[in-house]
């Protein structure tokens, strides 16, 4: 299983067993999350690991997993930071299912202030493990909305960019509420945000993180099928996404396919 076949097949994992995870694995997931490339700027997140016994009384919320292990994510207080986030923590987490790891992100959830870097943030905390039953899924069993309602062609898209899509829409969101908005072009993909009224109000950073996490997947349905692809960002669409539809639609950024 690579990445890209991960994003089809993993769910979240909410009942986790005792099996320690071996310290070389752990040494391998942090080597990961160093290594990885970053869209913009490699200061912008990090990640710290804790076991069960040292998240006591750290980390908390009203839906947090009981789980062995827990990643925290940090982010810088910028929204890019935090989208830059999201792509970030998918990137891990579908290395994690890849090595048999199950793993729930945990929406709601922080860790204690003091545990906190400067001038950085919690973005999202990530709850893993080996699994008490089954960590993967068929496809069809995923609750996702169908690409006609979130996607609005503007021009014909084919198999390529449609097999993008399919992987953004595979995507996990905070309360599965799937914000990610997409303007599909025959050589890119406008990536919106489709602001959320009761997100705003509980978790305002959750649809950030959520579209990061599209955006991974969309990356990664790019790079399996061997396409080079550019990430630009227009202010003008997010001038016209305003006119259009007011304060509903947040223009993130748009994935062009380029030319070989």
């Amino acid at each position: 299983m690579n990445w890209y076949e991960a994003i089809y097949i993993r769910k979240s994992v909410r009942r986790y067993s005792k099996k320690a995870v071996a310290p070389a694995l752990l040494e391998h997931i942090e080597n990961c999350a160093e290594k990885l490339n970053f869209l913009r700027d490699k200061a912008c997140c990090s990640v710290r690991i804790y076991s069960a016994k040292e998240a006591q009384n750290k980390i908390k919320g009203f839906f947090l997993v009981n789980a062995p292990y827990y990643m925290v994510v940090f982010a810088k207080k910028t929204p890019e930071s935090l989208i830059e986030a999201g792509c970030y923590a998918e990137r891990l987490v579908l290395y994690m299912t890849t090595k048999g790891l199950g793993t729930c992100y945990q929406g709601v959830c922080q860790l204690n202030a003091e545990e906190v870097p400067a001038n950085m943030q919690t973005a999202i905390v990530i709850a893993f493990g080996y699994a008490e039953g089954k960590m993967v899924r068929d496809e069809r069993q995923a609750k996702r909305y169908p690409l006609s309602k979130i996607c609005h062609f503007q021009e014909n898209a084919g198999e390529e960019i449609r097999n993008m899509l399919k992987a953004a829409r595979m995507a996990p969101s905070a309360m599965n509420r799937q914000p990610w908005r997409f303007m599909v072009w025959s050589d890119r993909i406008d990536l919106y945000i489709h602001k959320d009224g009761f997100m705003q109000k509980i978790a305002p950073n959750c649809q950030l993180v959520d579209v990061g996490i599209a955006l991974c997947h969309l990356l990664e349905a790019a790079d399996e099928q061997w396409i080079s692809v550019s990430l630009e960002y227009d202010a003008a669409k997010q001038a016209y996404a305003r006119k259009q539809r007011g304060k509903e639609l947040y223009y993130v950024i748009t994935v062009k396919k380029q030319e070989n």
